[in-house]
């Protein structure tokens, strides 16, 4: 995937048990940050209505529109050195994109580009400080 002049370059990756990575371009996956949870993205579809008011039957009619690819949420153990995260707090400062890949335990790959859209920091009593991102996808996810 090419990205226009002007945007961050990163890419984060997801394993599904382990480990989350970040690279700098999005052909390259390295594991970095402890991976606590994931949200895995939903997909969805806009509709349009296609109704009229001399239907017979008095009931609107709709036509699919848009797909939305969804959001994905991360929660990492917070660290501010790792590389992947040091790539998500750039991209939310700026206005850059990431890439990102999950991978699951079947071999299946998910790959997408996103937007970071929100970060956080929890500090639970007596409990590991994790840093929360919401990532929404932009354009066509692909599977592998």
């Amino acid at each position: 995937m090419t990205i226009g002049a002007g945007t961050i370059h990163g890419a984060v990756a997801v394993g599904v048990l382990a480990d989350v990575a970040a690279a700098i371009t999005a052909d390259t996956f390295v594991n970095t940050a402890k991976l606590k949870d994931l949200g895995a993205p939903e997909e969805s579809r806009d509709t349009s209505e296609d109704g009229y008011n001399d239907a017979v039957s008095g009931y609107k009619e709709y036509v699919a529109g848009m797909k939305g690819a969804g959001e994905i949420s991360l929660t990492l153990q917070w660290n501010e050195s790792d590389v992947g995260q040091i790539v998500l707090n750039t991209a939310f400062e700026g206005d850059g994109e990431v890439y990102g890949q999950i991978t699951f335990t079947t071999g299946a790959k998910f790959t997408y580009r996103a937007v970071v859209t929100g970060r956080g920091i929890e500090v639970p009593k007596n409990e590991t400080i994790t840093r929360t991102y919401k990532l929404k996808l932009s354009g066509k996810p692909e599977w592998t």
